[in-house]
C-alpha cells in the first residue's frame, strides 16, 4: 500500500476515488451508507433470485469503470460500447503505450543494415 497524507492511499468503497485512509474503508459518511445501501439491495436480489440488468465494464488502463452515460443535461448522451477507457486521461496513457509498442517494432531512429 502506497503512504498518503496521515494514512495509506485507498480506494473509496462507496466513490470509488483515492483518499488517505486511516483504517476506513470509505471517504465520508455518505459514502459509507451509499455502500451499505447498495450491498443491502445486492443481497435482496440475490436470494430473490434477481439479476442486475447492467453489468459495468472495466477500464483497460485503472481499475475504474466505463460510465454508461456522459454529458450533463440535454447534451447528455449513452457512452459507445466501442469506448475502452473510462476518461480521457486512460485514454492518453493507452495511446503512449500503443506508440510505445509501435516504435519498438518498428525500430525508429535505427541504423539500416549494409
Amino acid at each position: 500500500m502506497a503512504v498518503m497524507g496521515d494514512g495509506f492511499a485507498v480506494q473509496c468503497f462507496g466513490c470509488r476515488k483515492t483518499f488517505s485512509s486511516k483504517g476506513l474503508r470509505c471517504c465520508s459518511a455518505t459514502c459509507e451508507r451509499n455502500y451499505l445501501d447498495r450491498q443491502e439491495t445486492l443481497a435482496t436480489m440475490a436470494t430473490l433470485g434477481m439479476e442486475r440488468l447492467y453489468v459495468r465494464r472495466k477500464c483497460r488502463v485503472c481499475p475504474g469503470e466505463i460510465p454508461r452515460w456522459t454529458g450533463i443535461g440535454k447534451k447528455r448522451r449513452q457512452v459507445p460500447i466501442t469506448r475502452v477507457t473510462c476518461s480521457p486521461k486512460c485514454q492518453k496513457k493507452l495511446r503512449m503505450a500503443s506508440d510505445a509498442q509501435t516504435a519498438i517494432l518498428t525500430n525508429e531512429g535505427g541504423q539500416k543494415c549494409p
